[in-house]
């Protein structure tokens, strides 16, 4: 029997390890099942971690379509679209979701721990329209 995905991911840690074991399981089709946003984080951060980016792309523009009515998720969304976008050497399509997520105005803040970030969504997207992303490795021990 095949192990639900939602399960997968809520049974795994936020280190470097996991996010390995992660991303050798995952499958496009686990996006269909999931109906929290934790899920939907944990994949796509797992996909970045391995530098699957166009994947962890994928996920990401799924939590904002997902999410679109939940102003936070969509600009979290919106902000790791545009980080996965900098590191394929996308700039402008990278521009145009920083762009969108800075005009929301949201103050809201979010903590990566594994990443060592924390920011204000809309300042810290105004941030990434002067600077692109550079990649930030998960520091977290499994």
């Amino acid at each position: 029997m095949k192990a639900r995905p939602d399960l997968v991911v809520d049974n795994i840690s936020w280190g470097m390890l996991a996010s390995r074991e992660l991303a050798g399981k995952y499958s496009p089709e686990w996006l269909e099942s999931f109906n929290q946003s934790r899920h939907y984080l944990r994949a796509g951060f797992a996909l970045y971690d391995v530098e699957r980016y166009a994947d962890a792309l994928a996920v990401f523009e799924r939590l904002e379509a997902k999410f679109s009515g939940n102003p936070q998720m969509k600009a979290l969304g919106l902000i790791w679209q545009g980080h996965m976008l900098d590191l394929m050497g996308k700039r402008p399509e990278a521009l145009a979701r920083y762009r969108t997520a800075a005009e929301m105005d949201l103050s809201d803040t979010w903590s990566h721990g594994q990443y060592g970030l924390n920011y204000e969504l809309s300042p810290y997207a105004r941030e990434r329209l002067k600077t692109p992303f550079k990649r930030i490795e998960n520091g977290s021990l499994d």
